[in-house]
């Protein structure tokens, strides 16, 4: 969770965590995670999962996890981005057909659902803020784009319906990546296409 749910003004600055250092590619995202999916057990700092694009697939993997299809979709896919909830749940940002979209675990459903976010700019991206261990009961996965020109997150604990801002982006201007930086704040970085 951002505190206050703002950003620091001003801002605080610094090099990214890995794999949040990793250059993005748009058909495939990086995020430190758990074990396995679905297991909590080791905390979310064990192994670099991979979420990547194949046709009309996303696919996941990891060191001790063969590719496997995690999920397809009927359009054209451009974009990508992997997070994880504290349940080891993988969580995707996609852009299908133009539209940005979010598959998560939904626990009042419960399962899996895909919610449409119509109007926002790809690509967008999704990082759990705080993967340590100790910061368990307050972490989120967060979700960040650019709408009209304006630099936009949501959170898992709000079931992704609750909208914050943290201010106008240059033009032109995209979400590039975010994630933990090296001074334990939760960085967005901002770059043109």
């Amino acid at each position: 969770m951002l505190p206050q749910n703002a950003v620091s003004d001003p801002a605080v600055t610094a090099p990214f965590f890995s794999p949040d250092d990793i250059d993005n590619q748009d058909l495939v995202s990086f995020e430190l995670g758990g074990i396995a999916l679905n297991d909590p057990s080791q905390g979310r700092m064990v192994q670099v999962w991979t979420a990547f694009v194949t046709g009309q697939d996303v696919m996941i993997s990891a060191d001790n996890h063969a590719p496997s299809v995690l999920f397809s979709v009927p359009g054209a896919l451009s974009a990508v981005s992997l997070a994880f909830d504290s349940n080891m749940q993988p969580a995707v940002s996609f852009t299908e057909d133009g539209v940005v979209k979010l598959y998560w675990f939904d626990t009042l459903a419960p399962g899996f659902v895909t919610t449409s976010f119509p109007g926002l700019s790809s690509p967008s991206r999704l990082s759990t803020d705080d993967k340590r261990q100790s910061q368990e009961a307050t972490s989120d996965v967060i979700f960040g784009y650019v709408k009209d020109g304006v630099l936009c997150w949501r959170q898992q604990r709000d079931r992704y319906t609750v909208e914050y801002t943290a201010g106008p982006v240059p033009e032109a201007m995209v979400l590039y990546r975010m994630g933990m930086n090296t001074k334990r704040r939760f960085q967005f970085e901002l770059r043109e296409p």
